[in-house]
């Protein structure tokens, strides 16, 4: 029966529930000691609302498969600076967050029987969430997140070591990490920290 009301709720605020276009902007720098991680990628990403994609896609009669969404990839610029402009159309609010590979000082960080003969390959990994509030809706950003100069040789308590998924190994890193939401994978694994 609620599950009944809830549907009949929904249908009738199907409105409620169109896709609009949304912006978010966001700056920063990034050091290493003083250098510069110039091979540092920066991606964001948008996580996906399982309950309500589910409900909308099954209303208009959709794959509900539906996993979350990369808008942007990029690496700092020389000075170690860099900016990251999306616009992304959602019928929910944007929930964002960004997730940061490095190799800043990883030699140091972890145990050499992690990397083996293969740290080229391995990277620092940090993800943390974007708040809510540097979302709004229009094709244009109206506030910038900055969040000001990072120094990566701090190491976050949740970061991981992870393989590189380049094209030369694309395949093996399919089958190593699930294609699922990089931050759900991480909230999962730390839920018992009460990290988020």
């Amino acid at each position: 029966m609620l599950q009944l009301l809830l549907l009949f709720f929904v249908l009738a605020n199907f409105q409620l529930l169109e896709s609009r276009m949304q912006s978010v902007k966001i700056r920063g720098i990034f050091q290493c000691g003083s250098e510069i991680p110039r091979n540092a990628t920066i991606e964001l990403w948008d996580e996906d609302q399982p309950l309500l994609n589910f409900v909308h896609q099954f209303i208009i009669q959709k794959n509900s498969n539906d996993p979350d969404d990369k808008l942007f990839t990029t690496h700092p610029n020389i000075d170690g600076s860099f900016e990251i402009s999306a616009t992304h159309e959602e019928f929910t609010k944007l929930s964002l967050y960004m997730v940061v590979y490095h190799q800043c000082e990883h030699l140091i960080h972890y145990k050499y029987n992690q990397l083996k003969d293969r740290e080229y390959q391995r990277w620092r990994r940090f993800i943390f969430r974007i708040p809510g509030q540097y979302v709004n809706d229009g094709e244009k950003a109206i506030k910038v997140f900055d969040l000001g100069t990072w120094n990566l040789q701090f190491k976050f308590m949740d970061e991981e070591l992870v393989m590189s998924c380049g094209e030369t190994n694309f395949k093996h890193c399919l089958s190593k990490y699930p294609e699922y939401s990089p931050y759900l994978q991480l909230l999962w694994k730390n839920s018992n920290l009460g990290v988020w």
